[in-house]
């Protein structure tokens, strides 16, 4: 059974005994880092807006420039939080937009009607307008996290995660979705979304993998126009950035879902190539679609901030960039959460609820790592044994299993689609085939039956032959000998007194409990004066 320490930390060593519910995160591709983050702009592909030349609008920008101050242009860069700033903050500094990132809510009301948004934006909107002691009248804009539907207002259409909408396969849906979410954030006041979310997660150990529609970049691409669509508007139409659409915005540029090892905010230590065809392929179409800002990343790659960088080929200059700046390049000081992050105590709270769970083979089945997965815990479980069909031949390991494809490659090369039930048969391939004494001593070739959770199961053996987890797996006796202590009492074994993880563990707590105080009493624990000592 999983025994974790009572005391307040920020990642728990779950230690299996018995059957527990929890997460296997493992990564799902791994690329070795380039030499040097360096780009070569020829090399990717030209981003140009679609919008065409407005030279009245040009025109109007340039006088509004040349009549500002340096503190009014230094204003219209600032984006505030609501949590921390006032309409006259807007009017006195001049801000050229605010957000309600976090948690934040007008007037700190977890539960703010659509009506109570809309007069905050109105109070928001009046402030940037006002024109007295000769200032220039600049709309406000009003930014938030509306990624799968405007989740801030109580009342409003809350859908799925962008990881179940990209399992969906359906980019029409997405388009609609788009269009629902815009409205309701134009009915509560606000003008822009931090979304969409185009990242592309290699590593499902990445606390944010879950933001991102698929780890192929070609559904994600295929997304990007659909739901910047959606959101804006068709462009070329009298609904682009009518009244019942919104800004959107791609994020996060570049690269924040291949971090090394998952790491959030960390450095995606991976080629050119990779970043180019993987992790930016949603942001031609985005571009294409007529999206009006671009985020910046708060990861790195190979070692150079995004935030640090002033170009990066495939962005037209018309295309804005909003963020962070100081908190992805790690200045001290930078405030956060940002717009597009967790607010810190909620994220303190996830963070303490994550576990590390250690297990023999028994606890590491397919379905078993899948519910490890889905808990969204770490696990240091040892794989079970792989046995050959040959001695010493091939195992399923060195099988490609594309389940997109719904294929399996053999050693040989040969493909061959899998069935309903996840059956693959060979046949006739196996006939002459130089390999099939490594392979099969079956007289009709090699057939075999591809687990559910093949994926999770394969990366399980990946992670099994890394330093860090020989390192890590050791461990597990120790901790299961002490367990065995402490369920023994006499020098007999005690049998388990309850049914359920949640009932044992508190048992086992209070039992360790009452066995230190034991321990405590025989070297002299005493109370006196109000006071605890030790004789």
């Amino acid at each position: 059974m999983p025994l974790s320490p009572p005391s307040r930390l920020s990642l728990r060593r779950i230690f299996l005994a018995v059957s527990f519910a929890g997460v296997l995160l493992m990564p799902i591709h791994s690329a070795t880092a380039a030499d040097a983050a360096t780009v070569h702009p020829e090399l990717w592909p030209q981003g140009h807006s679609p919008l065409p030349p407005d030279p009245a609008l040009e025109a109007r920008v340039s006088a509004l420039l040349a009549k500002m101050s340096v503190e009014d242009k230094v204003g219209q860069m600032i984006q505030a939080d609501i949590k921390s700033v006032t309409p006259d903050d807007v009017r006195h500094y001049r801000l050229g937009s605010i957000l309600a990132g976090g948690n934040s809510k007008p007037n700190g009301q977890r539960t703010a009607t659509a009506v109570q948004w809309q007069q905050l934006s109105d109070a928001f909107y009046r402030a940037s307008m006002d024109i007295s002691g000769g200032r220039l009248a600049i709309p406000v804009l009003f930014g938030i996290d509306a990624v799968h539907g405007h989740n801030n207002l109580v009342g409003s259409t809350l859908f799925p995660q962008n990881v179940g909408l990209g399992a969906t396969r359906d980019p029409q849906l997405i388009h609609a979705i788009g269009e629902v979410t815009a409205r309701e954030l134009r009915a509560s006041g606000i003008n822009w979304t931090f979304a969409p979310t185009l990242t592309v997660p290699q590593d499902g150990r990445w606390g944010r993998a879950y933001e991102g529609y698929s780890q192929n970049p070609a559904l994600v691409a295929q997304y990007a126009g659909a739901v910047v669509a959606g959101l804006e508007g068709k462009l070329g139409t009298p609904q682009y950035l009518d009244a019942d659409h919104v800004i959107a915005t791609a994020k996060h540029f570049v690269g924040d879902g291949g971090t090394r090892d998952g790491k959030d905010q960390g450095d995606a230590e991976i080629s050119e190539a990779m970043l180019r065809d993987v992790h930016a392929a949603g942001y031609a179409p985005a571009i294409k679609a007529g999206v009006q800002v671009v985020m910046v990343s708060f990861s790195s790659w190979n070692g150079v901030t995004m935030a640090g960088r002033d170009r990066f080929p495939g962005l037209p200059g018309s295309t804005g960039q909003a963020g962070d700046p100081d908190a992805a390049a790690g200045i001290p000081g930078s405030t956060g959460p940002g717009a597009d992050e967790p607010d810190s105590a909620a994220a303190e709270e996830e963070e303490e609820e994550r576990l590390e769970i250690y297990g023999d083979s028994s606890y590491g089945s397919g379905e078993a790592r899948a519910a490890y997965r889905d808990a969204g815990h770490d696990t240091v479980i040892k794989p079970g044994p792989l046995r050959p069909a040959v001695p010493g031949g091939f195992t399923i390991d060195d099988f490609t299993v594309d389940e997109q494809a719904g294929t399996v490659t053999c050693p040989a090369g040969q493909v061959r689609p899998m069935s309903k039930t996840r059956t693959v048969t060979f046949g006739a391939v196996c006939a002459g085939c130089p390999l099939r004494e490594l392979c099969t001593t079956a007289k009709h070739g090699r057939s075999m039956t591809i687990h559910p959770h093949e994926d999770l199961l394969r990366a399980a053996r990946a992670q099994a032959r890394t330093d860090d987890f020989k390192k890590a797996y050791p461990t597990r006796a120790a901790i299961e000998r002490i367990i065995s202590w402490t369920a023994t009492q006499n020098g007999r074994r005690i049998r388990l007194r309850y049914l359920g993880t949640a009932k044992n563990n508190a048992w086992l707590h209070t039992r360790c409990a009452a066995i230190n105080l034991r321990t405590l009493l025989r070297h002299g624990l005493t109370r006196r004066d109000g006071a605890w000592t030790l004789a």
